[in-house]
């Protein structure tokens, strides 16, 4: 078995990718699916509740909020696909 003195480890890694390369989710793989997750939860938080159950007032500014750091997420997202 030859170790890293043997030869360049650099052309070394490249043909041979570490065990999990194949296992583990690009960074863009990440980005897609937290992407997706968010609209989940925008597509939660803009449903309808049954009348009477709320949101009260002090809910209603968080559930905005929450929105609102939503959207910004999901544009730092974006940011990060180019």
């Amino acid at each position: 078995m030859m170790d890293g003195r043997d030869f360049p480890a650099e052309p070394y890694a490249r043909a041979n990718p570490p065990w999990y390369a194949g296992i583990l989710p690009t960074f863009q793989d990440m980005r897609a699916e937290a992407y997706r997750l968010l609209g989940d939860a925008q597509d939660t938080l803009r449903s309808d509740w049954l009348t009477g159950t709320g949101p009260t007032q002090q809910q209603a500014t968080a559930l905005t909020e929450a929105r609102r750091a939503i959207a910004a997420a999901k544009t730092a997202l974006d940011r990060a696909a180019e």
